[in-house]
């Protein structure tokens, strides 16, 4: 029958629906999760959370990324680094093995904890899964072995398994295809040299029972907890390893892969799982557990304990700022952003009050920000402190903020980097030594800058330490003071840049 335009422009009206039954819902979800990793370990944890509301979030959908990456032989080394209770364990010590062993039931598997106990917990979380109707069904090619069934080891009639076990127990004659070290050290041992660098060598040892050196794959999943863990001590085997590091805040806009051909941007500042633990809450657990653990365990930046370049037991505190005499000066710093609006750099400035060869830091500032706001902030600091003299680094944005201080009437003067920054901290690192440089007991920005100070060089950032030797050298250098090229716009300002130049040269 033919139909008139009329009744070709009306819509069709929609075929009955049929409500799909529960075994063909159960049979579209065993398909989907058999196929896709992400999905499997999901299920997982669900089936070992019930009554848990399950947050999907990106850092699961990375982590599964990068594991099935391990599996398909992609990737042959993967560390990876997030905060306690972020899923990294179900998925890689108990969703991972039984994935493989099911789509593989040969492949032979060692998970290594800190302890027998942990191994134990992982190992039964495993057994668990293997054993719900729904991964029976899902993978029908696995079927565990009644000779070997214990809560330690778990093989397939095929020749695979999973074998649990501790740092320090007897792995001799044994050899995997996938070896997964999970939190391999204890953080109560984690500060004493001799037990950490005994799991170091363990882990190291460890790493080398692949059964195929070719093929195998090694994981190793903790939260950071020193600079020289079993992480921190790997990766000075340069290009060997694929990191994923998830810190619990972002500190520097980044780009998550997700997928082959898929990323999400990460800005600075972001709660890796905001609906679980907001900013909020994260600051709260940082307030309570203190900086140096929240920086190692939360944020995967462990800060050494005694500190590389600058040693913790140097460090000096004072309560107040000496009296004012005719010999106190005060001098400002600035190391800002390669360059205007890169929101991957900061910008900081040091303050510091100068009396009889010390140093007492005033205040640190710091943040990402484009010119107009820099030029602001360096003014603001410059009317409240009433430096002597502004040093600004010139380079990027430097040059500008140098130039545009000059003509508001402030005392600023370019400073001309000499070598790399690893040796001007270095040269400064005597004054900290002899006790001439004071921190406050008490400040909302000290943790933030202590832990800077003690991680150079392998701090993330060093904006804050690099504008506070950029001072310390200049005051050491102030014999090449001259100030007849710089226009004050006052006769205050003037007398201060004389005093200062008149008490540095008394210094000399």
């Amino acid at each position: 029958m033919t139909r008139s335009k009329s009744e070709l422009m009306k819509p069709e009206k929609p075929a009955l629906l049929l409500r799909p039954t529960p075994e063909e819902i159960i049979d579209a979800l065993i398909q989907i999760c058999r196929r896709d990793f992400m999905s499997f370990a999901m299920l997982c944890m669900a089936e070992l959370n019930p009554g848990t509301q399950l947050l999907h979030n990106y850092h699961l959908q990375a982590l599964a990324f990068r594991l099935e990456q391990v599996r398909q032989g992609a990737c042959r080394a993967l560390m990876i680094n997030m905060p306690p209770r972020y899923g990294k364990s179900l998925f890689t010590s108990v969703a991972f093995p039984a994935y493989v062993l099911g789509l593989d039931p040969t492949r032979r598997i060692i998970v290594i904890s800190h302890s027998a106990e942990l191994a134990v917990t992982l190992s039964n979380d495993f057994r668990r899964i293997l054993d719900v109707a729904w991964y029976q069904q899902m993978f029908p090619e696995i079927c565990t072995s009644r000779m070997k069934n214990t809560e330690q080891e778990i093989h397939t009639t095929r020749g695979g398994f999973r074998l649990a076990a501790s740092i320090e127990g007897n792995l001799t004659g044994r050899g995997g295809h996938f070896l997964i070290f999970d939190d391999p050290i204890n953080a109560a041992d984690i500060y004493s040299d001799s037990k950490r660098q005994r799991v170091n060598d363990l882990v190291r040892e460890c790493s080398l029972r692949q059964d195929d050196k070719k093929t195998g794959a090694k994981i190793i999943a903790m939260q950071r907890l020193h600079a020289d863990d079993a992480c921190g001590n790997l990766l000075s085997e340069p290009n060997s390893w694929t990191v994923l590091s998830m810190p619990a805040i972002a500190e520097e806009d980044e780009s998550i892969q997700v997928g082959e051909n898929n990323f999400i941007p990460r800005h600075a500042g972001e709660a890796l799982h905001p609906e679980r633990e907001p900013i909020s809450v994260l600051n709260d657990i940082k307030s309570q557990c203190g900086s140096t653990i929240f920086q190692a365990h939360y944020q995967q930046r462990p800060v050494p304990r005694d500190g590389l370049i600058f040693k913790r037991e140097w460090l000096q505190s004072y309560d107040q700022v000496p009296a004012s005499t005719h010999s106190t000066v005060v001098c400002q710093s600035w190391d800002t952003a390669i360059k205007s609006g890169e929101r991957n750099d900061y910008s900081a400035c040091v303050t510091l009050t100068i009396q009889d060869k010390k140093y007492w830091v005033t205040d640190v500032v710091r943040d990402r920000l484009d010119y107009p706001e820099l030029l602001k902030l360096a003014k603001s600091q410059a009317e409240k402190y009433k430096p002597a003299r502004v040093l600004v680094e010139d380079m990027g944005v430097g040059s500008p903020l140098f130039q545009d201080l000059r003509r508001a009437g402030f005392a600023a003067i370019a400073i001309k980097p000499q070598r790399d920054k690893v040796t001007r901290m270095r040269a400064q690192a005597a004054k900290f030594e002899q006790g001439l440089v004071y921190l406050p007991r008490q400040a909302h920005w000290l943790s933030d800058f202590v832990d800077e100070v003690l991680s150079v060089p392998n701090a993330r950032h060093d904006d804050q330490v690099d504008a506070l030797c950029q001072a310390l050298a200049y005051v050491g250098e102030s014999s090449n003071l001259a100030w007849d090229d710089i226009a004050l716009k006052n006769y205050s300002n003037f007398v201060e840049a004389l005093a200062f130049d008149a008490y540095f040269n008394r210094l000399r």
